[in-house]
C-alpha cells in the first residue's frame, strides 16, 4: 500500500514525580530534605531516512506516544528520562504543524542536533502535530 499524506498525532511522554523525603539517621537530627526530582519526559523526534519511500507506517500508527519519564526517590535519587520515540520519515517529506502556518522540509539524513530537529517537546497531553504531504 502506498502512503503519501497522513495526519498523525504526537504526544511527548510525562515528566516523572518528583519525591517528598526527608534524611533520617539516628545521630543526624535535623537531616534536611533529600528527595528527588522526576525524570523528564521524552520527545517525539521526525528524521527523514532514505530507505524508506513511503508513509505507510505511519498509517497504521496514528498516535505515536514518547516515554514518561521515572519518579524521583529518597537519598537524592532522580528519576529515569523518558525515551525520545523517533519516527523515520522519507527525504523530502513536507510537515505540517496543526496549529501552525510556518511547515518545514526534512531533505537530508545527516545526523542533526537538538536544535535542528522537529520535535514535540514534554506536553502533558495529545496535540495535534503533523499533516505529511
Amino acid at each position: 500500500m502506498f502512503v503519501d499524506r497522513v495526519k498523525v498525532f504526537a504526544q511527548a511522554g510525562r515528566g516523572g514525580r518528583g519525591c517528598v523525603s526527608f534524611r533520617r539517621e539516628k545521630f543526624v537530627p535535623k537531616g534536611g530534605p533529600d528527595g528527588g526530582d522526576g525524570g523528564r519526559g521524552g520527545n517525539v523526534v521526525l528524521r527523514a531516512d532514505r530507505h524508506i519511500d513511503n508513509l505507510a507506517n505511519l498509517f497504521y500508527e496514528p498516535l505515536i506516544k514518547a516515554r514518561d519519564g521515572g519518579h524521583g526517590m529518597g537519598k537524592k535519587m532522580s528519576g529515569r528520562a523518558g525515551a525520545d520515540k523517533i519516527v523515520k520519515i522519507p527525504l523530502g517529506t513536507v510537515i505540517w504543524p496543526a496549529e501552525e502556518d510556518k511547515h518545514a522540509t526534512l531533505n537530508t539524513e545527516r545526523p542533526i542536533s537538538n536544535s535542528e530537529q522537529l520535535e514535540v517537546g514534554n506536553r502533558q497531553s495529545a496535540i495535534p502535530l503533523v499533516d505529511l504531504a
